[in-house]
């Protein structure tokens, strides 16, 4: 064969190699990571989730059918976590092979929702309205509530299904208590809310055990800032609440109220609500309205045998026959009568009392369980008492 065919022939395998490659390609290097994002609960489609890998590619995010997609990765085991507000993450291991699609779903469990905040209330005489802002996840809420100061979900009442607001009733009128709200989906029950407290009134006067006579005008006074109020009376430890007719403000602590003279009671109570309704309704603890109060001697007080006391005392001239004055020496074991009869002139409001010359009888001195009672001649359970004093 001549050189110029052996050379031809050269060219010609040459020519035909080139061609034989360009028909085939180099072998791919990559692959792709594609999947859904769903809810376990009716694998409702997951818009928004952030699709991340380990090790790092690239971050997506789900589009509007859940769906997502990583191209150009590189192949190897890699694991795909998928997360969305709202939802625990979750991650699923997978192998990506060059030249092919790999599939990652993944189910993510819906996440309890956050506690409500914004907790507020509005008090009323038994009752509060509860107000919280609404939480994006949840479908409905948890009420808590108790007496005093806190609240947990083993300490209170629940009160399951609620929306706000929110009124509860059947409350005590004086009495503090603590509210808490938590929120609730198909994830969970969130956390309490930080707790509000429903704050009553404090009433500083008059005090548990006072007496006071009917007809009077009484200061009533509270410690916190009020610029309205109402004020309630009744005669039997809370039952029937009637409005004072007669009330005269003096500032934003304390007003005076004109005394009901329809009866007298040691279960007299008082009830201030606020008219702002920032405070809860206070109520004051029972003490006595009297048609007969005994303002001298006093309590602790120590008085001389043969001396002469004033015996004063406070008085409903119309509502009341005749008066007698009676004495104790055993710390009111028993009375004997002071006087050989009765004071029958209602205006008087005093009796000059000379220790050991008692007309009425013969009492035993030194004694330290004085006590003096005046009460009413007809009248059964109207009468007043001292504290206990001493006579040497």
């Amino acid at each position: 064969m001549s050189i110029y065919l052996q050379r031809l022939s050269v060219s010609l395998i040459s020519f035909l190699c080139l061609l034989d490659c360009s028909n085939n390609p180099a072998a791919p290097t990559v692959g792709t990571i594609q999947g859904q994002i769903a809810n376990t609960v009716g694998d409702t489609l997951i818009a928004g989730a952030s699709i991340s890998t380990t090790p790092p590619t690239s971050v997506v995010n789900t589009d509007a059918q859940g769906r997502f997609s990583i191209n150009g990765v590189s192949p190897g085991q890699y694991t795909v976590v998928a997360f969305r507000a709202g939802y625990y993450s979750d991650s699923i291991t997978i192998t990506v092979t060059a030249g092919q699609s790999t599939t990652a779903d993944i189910r993510l469990n819906l996440a309890a929702p956050l506690a409500p905040t914004n907790l507020a209330i509005t008090p009323n005489d038994s009752s509060v309205t509860v107000t919280w802002a609404s939480v994006n996840t949840a479908t409905s809420y948890n009420l808590y509530y108790a007496a005093g100061t806190t609240v947990t979900r083993t300490r209170g009442t629940k009160v399951t299904g609620v929306i706000s607001p929110l009124q509860v009733t059947s409350l005590t009128t004086g009495t503090q208590y603590a509210f808490a709200v938590s929120a609730v989906n198909a994830g969970g029950e969130s956390q309490l809310s930080a707790a509000i407290i429903d704050s009553p009134i404090t009433i500083s006067s008059p005090v548990a055990g006072e007496k006071v006579v009917a007809g009077d005008t009484l200061l009533v006074s509270w410690t916190q800032s009020i610029t309205g109020h109402r004020i309630f009376y009744n005669y039997n430890f809370g039952a029937g609440w009637q409005k004072f007719p007669s009330v005269m403000s003096v500032n934003n602590y304390s007003a005076r109220a004109v005394l009901p003279i329809t009866s007298y009671t040691d279960s007299f109570q008082i009830m201030v609500e606020d008219s702002g309704n920032t405070y809860a309704a206070g109520i004051t603890a029972p003490f006595s309205i009297k048609y007969i109060v005994i303002t001298n001697p006093v309590a602790g007080q120590t008085l001389a045998a043969g001396s002469t006391v004033m015996i004063t005392w406070k008085d409903i001239p119309a509502k009341l026959s005749s008066l007698r004055i009676l004495l104790s020496t055993d710390g009111g074991n028993s009375f004997s009568d002071m006087l050989t009869g009765s004071i029958g002139d209602l205006s008087e409001t005093s009796y000059a009392w000379i220790i050991g010359a008692e007309p009425g009888g013969s009492f035993t001195y030194p004694s330290s369980r004085c006590i003096v009672k005046i009460a009413d001649y007809i009248i059964n359970n109207c009468f007043d008492v001292t504290e206990t004093f001493s006579v040497q």
